[in-house]
């Protein structure tokens, strides 16, 4: 019972991320819509259960297979710099969100532990990381561990986190944010802080930039920059500034070694470019609208994801989907649940507006509540997002503004605790009933608030009301767990449109022999509806099958170039610009395609599927014939060809490709977007490709020098504490 009374806080935290987890974690189920993929590629799967989730599908699509590539790596000891799978090649490490250095993902590869389950621990681990962040956060800010908890489950059960778990990368970027502003505030503690102040700040943001999505990296950069200022000026302290830079700083340092790469193939991205006024009005676009605000009470308002529409006739699409088309001013296509998942839920809500309201001016939390305002402004689109578009380098290349609202739901949490100790504190200086009709007066008004704003039928507004009086019970008689429970059943209660589902193999009719490219006819493909498709790209990674198309979150320009000029048409679907796909097929594009090393096209005929062979000379070969791909990792390809003449590979040539012939040293050349080593001796030869990716050396240099100035920080700091005990 004393271990319980002491770690009760981390125990809750640590358990809580099960209420949504369980599948996963007890019945061996992976995130994603596995189900919903399944008929792609196999004719036997039944019909999903569950509507279409674009979004969601990047679960499978993009995440499950990186991550099987970079644990598949590091289970080798190998850097995982590179993806043959895909776009007759493309680089892994620097696409960033395959987050290769990542070093729970060193962990999970060595162990080695298998990718669904790998997946799953990482789900679990970063939702709790993400809640005891919130938890120390809220410590540091001198409140109580029951404020603690009750922000930390409010961040870590989150409609944003949870609709987001399929796609980790984001998951575990935004599991680093409230680590990295726990620090901030750590940094005004005392006038002269010590080196475990520049560490605590250093190391969580190195980690949150090596967790891969930089788009929401930026927003926890943006975020420790708005509370450091602001707390400085709050303050009138601006000596902790320096340390807050240098912390930073340091952090950069940590994350060169996968960062710097990414920005080096950033360069040839083909989303690169000045911003114009066409791609901020497409920006603009998807940012929040008045109509979303009713969400703020309840994630659900607008629909459930994960729900059929139950209108007759009507396409079977999601309920959400379904009721964003039926709005006076519909979008032509509605915006994922996951883009507007910023629901606080009531007891949060209420919560919040308490600490607003009850806070003494003295402890108001300004730089909070500007940094709320902040993520709002640029969520709903205002002359701040379109500064930020225009003048922040890369910013024209993120995805929806309303994602910052991620640092709302944190605020929102934050403010959540403080609000619970201050009416806590209120109650407890209360001498007598009548002193409380103050709390009551506005519990009643946030009510009746609700009621207002609820727009999905009367069960529900009274059901907000009943749960608002709840929280208003539990705060007046301070029954924190009735408050946890109100968390975790608006947890339990909402449809936060995660999906789950297991792994399939790829049936053996698509399967080719080692080193051999494969395309896929595109059928189908679309943003509400189920897609009739055929293998969507990156698909056959799963039974590591080479796809000449694919679909990266970062895409060399010349790479869809290239696959624009094979089918004459843009490869891309009207609904996602960085899916690759094959549209057309004709004998003209068949002979393109076996110029590209491709020996076969999957087509779907009905519930089965055929290969139509196509003549090529193959992915590798030299004047005498076909060569033989002995062996191919993530780094390095080893071919075995019969010279004399020119070796060449129908894989993409890019910066950081050497070769060597019998262990010699030898040029790789550019023959158009291919390979070549030209002028190979006569006889069998073996040829080594091998891949460093640009700025990979200076990276590493630089994370080198971050590790070791982290080393002689804790040497320093353990040096002051011994010295300080003597004293």
């Amino acid at each position: 019972m004393e271990f319980l009374k002491k770690r009760w806080p981390e125990i809750v935290l640590w358990l809580a991320p099960l209420l949504v987890l369980w599948p996963a974690v007890f019945l061996g189920q992976v995130p994603g819509p596995w189900a919903n993929l399944a008929p792609m590629a196999l004719p036997s799967a039944p019909n999903p259960a569950q509507p279409w989730d674009v979004l969601q599908a990047d679960a499978v699509l993009q995440f499950y297979p990186w991550r099987d590539l970079v644990f598949e790596s590091w289970s080798r000891f190998e850097l995982p710099l590179w993806n043959p799978y895909v776009l007759s090649g493309t680089p892994l490490l620097a696409n960033s969100q395959s987050a290769g250095l990542y070093p729970p993902h060193l962990l999970v590869g060595v162990l080695p532990i298998p990718t669904g389950l790998g997946i799953t621990l990482l789900a679990w681990f970063h939702l709790t990381w993400a809640a005891w962040g919130t938890f120390r956060l809220v410590r540091a800010l001198g409140r109580s561990r029951e404020a603690g908890v009750v922000a930390g489950l409010g961040f870590g059960l989150s409609s944003f986190l949870i609709s987001w778990v399929g796609l980790s990368s984001v998951i575990s970027t935004c599991a680093w944010i409230p680590w990295v502003l726990a620090a901030v505030v750590g940094a005004f503690e005392s006038e002269t802080p010590g080196p475990r102040r520049l560490l605590s700040l250093g190391l969580p943001t190195g980690m949150m930039l090596l967790a891969g999505h930089l788009q929401f990296a930026a927003y926890g950069l943006m975020a420790a920059v708005i509370l450091a200022v602001g707390t400085a000026i709050q303050a009138r302290r601006a000596r902790p500034l320096a340390l807050i830079l240098g912390g930073l700083v340091l952090g950069a340092t940590l994350s060169s070694a996968q960062v710097l790469p990414v920005l080096e193939y950033s360069k040839f991205s083909h989303r690169a470019g000045t911003p114009t006024a066409e791609g901020y009005a497409a920006y603009q676009a998807s940012a929040v609208r008045p109509v979303d605000a009713v969400r703020v009470a309840y994630a659900n308002s607008q629909g459930r994801p994960s729900q059929f529409d139950s209108a007759e006739g009507a396409v079977p699409i999601s309920e959400w989907s379904a009721n964003r088309l039926r709005e006076p001013s519909p979008e032509k296509f509605p915006s994922n649940f996951a883009e507007r998942a910023f629901s606080w839920g009531p007891v949060l809500l209420v919560l919040v507006l308490a600490g607003v309201a009850l806070i003494p001016r003295k402890l108001f939390p300004g730089p909070w509540v500007a940094l709320l305002g902040i993520a709002i402004l640029v969520a709903i689109g205002t002359p701040l997002a379109q500064l930020l578009y225009f003048w922040v380098p890369g910013w024209s290349s993120t995805g929806s503004p309303g994602r910052i609202l991620v640092l709302g739901v944190l605020v929102a949490s934050v403010l959540a605790g403080l609000g619970y100790d201050a009416s806590c504190q209120r109650i407890a200086e209360a001498k007598s009933e009548p002193r409380l009709r103050g709390p009551l007066v506005v519990g009643l008004a946030l009510a009746l608030l609700l009621l207002l704003m609820q727009a999905s039928g009367p069960i529900m507004a009274l059901a907000g009301v009943a749960s608002l009086a709840l929280v208003l019970w539990a705060v007046l008689r301070q029954r924190v767990v009735v408050i946890l429970a109100g968390i975790a059943a608006t947890t339990l209660l909402s449809d936060h449109g995660l999906r789950m589902g297991r792994p399939f193999d790829l049936p053996p009719e698509v399967k080719v022999g080692p080193g051999e490219r494969l395309a896929v006819r595109a059928t189908d493909w679309h943003l509400l509806r189920q897609p009739e498709a055929t293998f969507p790209p990156n698909l056959l990674t799963l039974g590591r099958q080479l796809d000449w198309g694919g679909y990266d979150s970062l895409l060399h320009r010349d790479s869809v170039a290239l696959l624009r000029e094979t089918q004459g048409r843009d490869p891309a679907p009207m609904e996602n610009g960085n899916m690759m796909l094959l549209k057309t097929i004709n004998p003209e594009v068949l002979a393109r395609l076996g110029e590209a090393g491709v020996s076969a096209v999957i087509l779907r005929e009905g519930s089965n599927f055929r290969k139509l062979e196509v003549p090529t000379q193959g992915r590798a070969f030299t004047p005498p014939g076909r060569a033989t791909v002995v062996q191919e990792t993530l780094r390095q390809l080893t071919i075995r060809a019969e010279g004399p003449g020119p070796l060449r590979l129908r894989d993409r040539w890019m910066p950081g490709w050497t070769a060597t012939v019998n262990g010699q040293p030898v040029e790789v050349e550019a023959e158009g977007p291919w390979r070549i080593v030209r002028n190979l001796p006569a006889g069998p030869q073996t040829i080594v490709f091998s891949y460093w990716a640009p700025g990979l050396t200076r990276g590493l240099t630089l994370t080198g020098l971050g590790i070791l100035a982290c080393l002689g920080l804790g040497v320093w700091g353990r040096r002051s504490r011994r010295l300080e005990a003597e004293r």
